[in-house]
């Protein structure tokens, strides 16, 4: 059976922890990390035409309106934000909209892989 390809999009404001991301993607199977960034704004003129299959954002790294231009700009990519719980809960109503998924980054590692393959397969717990 052929497994279609993830193309991941990361965009995370602390250099080490994309870094960490980026190593960690690379020896995952069926898996591509296409465009690394630190904010949005680095990423926009990429996202079309880079065609991901899953973003992932920091929560660190991202507002309402970021999340919301991503539903304009690629409405059919699901989004996983990424985050500290604590963090998630204090923003969750303003920005559980437009969101797929949530990954706490505490448990990153064990969560990570799981959840891209969920979202990539049109599976979510937020919407």
């Amino acid at each position: 059976m052929d497994q279609k390809l993830i193309n991941i999009l990361l965009i995370d404001d602390r250099s080490q922890l994309r870094k960490v991301i980026e190593l960690f993607l690379q020896l995952q199977t069926g898996m591509k990390l296409i465009a690394v960034a630190d904010d949005i704004e680095d990423i926009k003129p990429l996202l079309r035409r880079k065609q991901p299959t899953v973003i992932l954002l920091s929560l660190r790294a991202s507002t309402r309106s970021d999340i919301d231009c991503l539903q304009i700009l690629v409405p059919e990519v699901p989004v996983i934000l990424m985050g500290f719980l604590k963090d998630f809960l204090i923003n969750a109503p303003s920005l559980r909209r437009g969101l797929d998924s949530y990954i706490d980054k505490s448990m990153l590692i064990d969560t990570l892989i799981p959840e891209i393959r969920r979202c990539a397969n049109g599976k979510n717990f937020l919407r």
